[in-house]
């Protein structure tokens, strides 16, 4: 399906809560067991003191209280421990299997962690909704890690979880072994390219809030036209940029003396083939010369 409104928001925020699948995850003081990723959504077995499990999915995922760790909000290089629940279960809106069981979660996380300070449920740090992942995403490299004992709760203020809801990349789970292999492919450009990690190297080149446009060689997007001063940035795999045309911001990084330039599509799409690249691939649009006006701006 086609995603027409991709106009949206970069920024520098990598990905939301990581937590254990079988460690310190609870409803009710019940203890939860098998937590996996189906078809988008959680899936879990209550287990009760006489050792019976019920199944767990769907809604019955509120007011779950789990513990995990998320990057520190004032040092994204740091990690917390923290605790957090589930205050809210919405249907995913579309859905990510074919039953449309795929579910969004609202995340609180108590404040402060540690310390003496009296603590509180807030959602500060966890706006918007979350999405379920398997696996986690490594903040020194960007990477995706696949880990048959953690999964990641990813808002729509981070990186996974944007290209995962607003551009609709959507990676597999372990339930869906049919779908292709490019979209993660997709997904984990799309990371790449909202956090301007050109080279591949888990360094952001971008600030939160700088407009982009999004579209790809499997049409999950299609190019929108150009706003005024905007124009084609880069192309981009899960290893980085393939080539690039103007920098989103004027920053500098290691690799740009060695990032061949290109000023469309169709030439980055020549240099792919040339290096064996592959045909996932993934374009954007920014701003060419700033300042820019917001593209949602009425004109």
């Amino acid at each position: 399906m086609e995603n027409q409104e991709h106009w949206g928001p970069n920024g520098p925020k990598l990905t939301g809560i990581e937590f254990f699948r079988g460690k310190w995850i609870s409803k009710g003081g019940a203890s939860i067991v098998g937590v996996r990723v189906e078809q988008g959504a959680l899936v879990g077995e209550v287990l009760s003191p006489g050792g019976q499990r019920a199944l767990l999915k769907g809604d019955a995922w509120r007011d779950v209280q789990i513990r995990g760790h998320m990057s520190c909000p004032a040092d994204g290089t740091l990690k917390l421990n923290v605790q957090a629940r589930i205050r809210d279960v919405v249907p995913e809106g579309g859905g990510a299997g074919p039953s449309g069981d795929a579910r969004r979660y609202k995340l609180e996380v108590l404040w402060p962690p540690v310390g003496s300070s009296p603590q509180s449920w807030t959602d500060e740090f966890t706006p918007g909704y979350a999405v379920a992942l398997d696996g986690v995403w490594d903040d020194r490299t960007g990477e995706h890690r696949s880990r048959d004992d953690m999964l990641t709760l990813a808002g729509d203020d981070t990186a996974v979880g944007k290209c995962y809801q607003t551009w609709r990349y959507r990676p597999l789970d372990a339930s869906e072994p049919a779908r292709s292999k490019p979209m993660s492919d997709l997904h984990a450009a799309c990371v790449r390219m909202v956090r301007a990690d050109y080279c591949g190297d888990g360094k952001s080149a971008t600030q939160t809030g700088t407009h982009i446009d999004v579209w790809d060689t499997a049409n999950v997007n299609t190019k929108e036209p150009d706003m005024p001063g905007h124009g084609f940035e880069a192309a981009w795999t899960s290893k980085g940029a393939v080539c690039l045309d103007h920098r989103r911001l004027p920053t500098e990084k290691e690799c740009f003396p060695a990032l061949p330039i290109c000023h469309s599509p169709e030439v980055a799409k020549a240099l792919a083939k040339q290096k064996g690249l592959g045909d996932a691939l993934l374009f954007n649009a920014s701003c060419k010369s700033l300042p820019c006006a917001d593209p949602h701006t009425p004109r």
